[in-house]
């Protein structure tokens, strides 16, 4: 909670009520939850054909009225349920039914993300005027992008008992790093600062730096909350499962 007369309320509201751009994912993410099992009996009862040209008509809509014309304000930039179902839908398709885009080797895959990051960067840096449009969540690029980032980590096989205890705090990360009242008073002006003030590889080295200290105080804070968690959680289940066995 923020404390002073500047206060806004989706400064002080919790992640589930407010309007807060970032948070809206979260939202969306919950309702998707809710239709998926809908959606995976559609994908059960359908034939191939039709579930490829349901997703092909979703995203000639989507690419028409929510990125190029911004005129389907329901898509909300990408922090939809609608856009997520699309991505949920593309998502099993490539899983059904693989084919030769799908089922490249790793190293491909990673070539093909970064050649499209690239490929952002340049057009972004010689046509700002578009540079948004370019870099927006309803992109074509960005999406072909996310699918082959996907696939890749898709593809590999290891398994590590460290990063398996890291990644259960990345829900925590994401809430602290775009937390309005953290985001817009500290760290935007923190990295504003590193940008203005060091140049070239010194900048990336002291913005990696502020991103490695983020995460870490992220993941440390909510391990700290899993462990009071555990805490409260078994006394209560103790005095309650002694209650009612008396």
């Amino acid at each position: 909670i923020a404390i002073g007369k500047s206060m806004k309320s989706e400064r002080i509201s919790p992640f589930w009520v407010n309007g807060y751009q970032p948070f809206s994912a979260i939202k969306a993410y919950l309702c998707l939850m809710i239709i998926a099992p809908l959606m995976n009996l559609y994908v059960e009862k359908t034939s191939e054909k039709q579930l490829r040209h349901i997703i092909i008509y979703f995203y000639i809509f989507q690419t028409i009225y929510g990125w190029l014309t911004h005129s389907a304000v329901f898509f909300n930039d990408g922090y939809s349920t609608l856009s997520f179902m699309g991505i949920y839908l593309l998502s099993r398709y490539i899983h059904l039914y693989p084919n030769k885009l799908t089922t490249l080797s790793k190293k491909n895959d990673i070539i093909i993300f970064i050649s499209i990051i690239l490929l952002q960067a340049i057009i972004a840096y010689f046509i700002p005027s578009i540079g948004g449009y370019i870099m927006h969540y309803l992109s074509p690029l960005v999406i072909i992008s996310t699918i082959y980032l996907f696939l890749f980590f898709s593809k590999l096989n290891f398994t590590n008992v460290f990063i398996n205890e890291i990644a259960l705090s990345s829900f925590a990360v994401f809430l602290l790093h775009t937390n309005p009242n953290l985001c817009n008073q500290y760290f935007k002006p923190l990295v504003i600062y590193i940008f203005e003030s060091y140049n070239g590889i010194e900048c990336l080295i002291y913005i990696f730096i502020f991103l490695l200290v983020i995460f870490a105080a992220s993941v440390i804070i909510d391990r700290m909350r899993l462990s009071l968690w555990k805490i409260s959680w078994s006394n209560i289940f103790e005095k309650l499962y002694d209650k009612y066995n008396r």
